[in-house]
């Protein structure tokens, strides 16, 4: 094993040039950095806060622009609604009042179903005879409002005691312009 000398006394070595080159360096570097520091930082914020305007930007626009989905039902809602106020705007009256006025005691009316838009409607009804239902049938095509009468389906109620038939009628409805 080789003997172990300590030296406590040691002389003073140069100090290597590289070492002060590189301390220099870095030190030119961090001046460097500091000097564009505020410029750099000021870029920053003014990058952030164009973000930020851009965001509060789009949440304005979108909350003003509806959806697809919204426009289309609020499209078909309009629809509806023009739809419901061109069949308030129809005579109806004119129509119940054809209809019913025929009403005797051999016949009753079960069901009145208008289809506004068609322009059609249908009856149902109960006679007690075949005759009864052909004489409703016969007043109602000389009513005003109706034209086209035509007897749909009739059935004669073999359950029942007093044999009524029931029948089905459809008519056009014609308005005055």
């Amino acid at each position: 094993m080789r003997a172990l000398t300590i030296d406590y006394r040691r002389s003073a070595r140069a100090t290597p040039w590289i070492g002060y080159a590189v301390l220099a360096a870095g030190m030119m570097v961090a001046l460097a950095i500091g000097m564009r520091y505020p410029k750099v930082s000021h870029r920053v914020q003014d990058l952030e806060n164009q973000v930020h305007e851009m965001q509060r930007s789009a949440r304005a626009h979108e909350a003003t622009r509806r959806p697809a989905s919204e426009l289309q039902k609020s499209l078909t809602e309009v629809r509806q609604a023009n739809e419901i106020i061109a069949q308030l705007a129809l005579p109806w009256n004119e129509l119940f009042s054809a209809v019913e006025s025929a009403s005797s005691r051999n016949m009753a009316l079960l069901g009145i179903e208008p289809d506004a838009q068609k322009r059609r409607v249908k009856l149902t009804g109960e006679a007690k005879s075949l005759e009864s239902m052909l004489a409703y049938i016969r007043y109602l095509e000389g009513q005003v409002p109706l034209t086209d009468v035509f007897l749909q389906s009739h059935q004669i109620e073999q359950n029942d005691p007093q044999k009524p038939v029931r029948f089905v009628v459809t008519a056009t409805w014609v308005t005055k312009p």
